[in-house]
């Protein structure tokens, strides 16, 4: 099943590109939040010294203070939480499509050399709904939308691999 899907260069190309612009448009979007969120942060941490100012001067009392020391507090934890969720979105693209590219070329070898449990993952990758077992051999009624862009599953007989092994043969 692997050996027919031999990717076309072109649309690896095309594939790199429309991952790298979709990902300068979320880093922009991360860039704006955390740009938005730490600007919170210090007009939060400006009130707090504020209110601070206000209890020193004794113009507010202690309960009100608490009460909004707390309250502030939490929105600036809040704030932070969020800064630092959209910090960890932080991703070396280029690795990433290195080694996506990597697993399409050699998707063969890869596979040759995973274990049981990264075929299992891998077999999820390539082929999305599974795999299907027949009487006259196996397949897939569909593979991962890059691997069908990329190339082309045979149908003929002499890919199919034979059935015996995998489960008893039935009867039609």
């Amino acid at each position: 099943m692997l050996e027919g899907q031999v990717p076309d260069h072109r649309y690896m190309r095309l594939f790199s590109e429309v991952v790298r612009h979709a990902w300068k448009q979320k880093q922009s979007m991360v860039e704006a939040i955390l740009r938005g969120s730490k600007a919170e942060i210090e007009a939060l941490r400006g009130r707090k010294n504020k209110l601070v100012d206000l209890l020193v001067d004794s113009r507010i009392d202690q309960q009100t203070y608490n009460e909004q020391i707390r309250r502030l507090t939490v929105e600036i934890e809040g704030a932070e939480e969020i800064s630092r969720a959209v910090s960890l979105e932080h991703l070396d693209v280029e690795a990433v499509l290195a080694f996506a590219e990597k697993v399409v070329k050699q998707h063969q070898r890869l596979w040759m050399e995973s274990s049981v449990e990264q075929k299992q993952k891998l077999q999820k990758v390539f082929f999305r709904d599974g795999l299907t077992v027949t009487n006259t051999g196996f397949g897939t009624a569909s593979s991962n939308a890059l691997f069908g862009m990329l190339g082309h599953v045979p149908t003929g007989e002499a890919t199919l691999a034979s059935p015996t092994g995998f489960e008893p043969v039935l009867p039609p």
